[in-house]
C-alpha cells in the first residue's frame, strides 16, 4: 500500500507542476491530495482495527481457556457432593445435555458459567475458595468471556464518514482544438 501512496504523491507533484499548462480541471492536484489524505487515514484506521482484532482474539482465547479450566475444576468439586456421573442432583448446576462434561461450544460454556454462579450463590457450602471454585469467580469468568476487552482507543473505531471531494468545475463548452 505504501508503494501506491508514493505513486499518488508523485502524481500530485506532477499535477502541481503541469496542471495549469495542460489545463486540467477534473483531477487537480488539490483533489488528488485530498483523496490521498483520505486513503491514508483509512489505511491507518484499517491497520488499527486489524491490530485490535488480533489482540481481542487473543483475549477471547485466554478467557475461553480460563472458563474451561474453571468448569473442569467446578465439575471435580461438585462430583464430591453430587456424584461423579450425571443425575437429577446435577440439574440445578446447569451442566447441559444430562452430562457433566465441559460444554464444547463457547456459548454453552458461557451459559454454564452463569448457571454455576447462581448455583454456588445458592449453595455456598459447595464452593472451594482454595481452588477458586466460587460464585464470584464464575461471575468474573462469565463477564470476561462475554466481552474480553473493549477496543482500547478511539482510533480503533471506524473513521467518521468523509465529505466527498468538491465537485470539479464543468469543462468549457468548446476546447481550444475545436475553436
Amino acid at each position: 500500500m505504501d508503494e501506491l501512496f508514493t505513486l499518488a504523491v508523485d502524481m500530485a507533484d506532477g499535477l502541481h507542476a503541469h496542471e495549469a499548462e495542460v489545463g486540467l480541471t477534473h483531477n487537480t492536484e488539490a483533489m488528488v491530495r485530498e483523496a490521498l489524505a483520505a486513503a491514508q487515514e483509512a489505511q491507518v484506521a484499517f491497520q488499527t482495527v486489524r491490530s485490535d482484532k488480533t489482540r481481542l482474539t487473543a483475549a477471547q482465547t485466554v478467557a475461553d481457556s480460563n472458563a474451561r479450566a474453571f468448569l473442569s475444576a467446578a465439575r471435580g468439586v461438585l462430583a464430591n457432593f453430587l456424584g461423579s456421573t450425571w443425575s437429577q442432583a446435577w440439574q440445578p448446576t446447569g451442566f447441559p445435555n444430562q452430562s457433566t462434561a465441559v460444554p464444547t461450544t463457547a456459548a454453552d460454556r458461557q451459559a454454564l458459567l452463569s448457571s454455576l454462579q447462581t448455583y454456588f450463590t445458592s449453595h455456598p457450602e459447595h464452593q472451594i475458595e482454595q481452588l477458586s471454585v466460587t460464585a464470584a469467580r464464575a461471575e468474573v469468568l462469565f463477564t470476561t468471556l462475554s466481552a474480553p476487552e473493549p477496543p482500547s482507543t478511539p482510533a480503533s473505531q471506524p473513521p467518521a464518514p468523509r465529505k466527498p471531494p468538491a465537485t470539479p468545475p464543468k469543462p468549457p463548452s468548446a476546447t481550444a482544438c475545436e475553436r
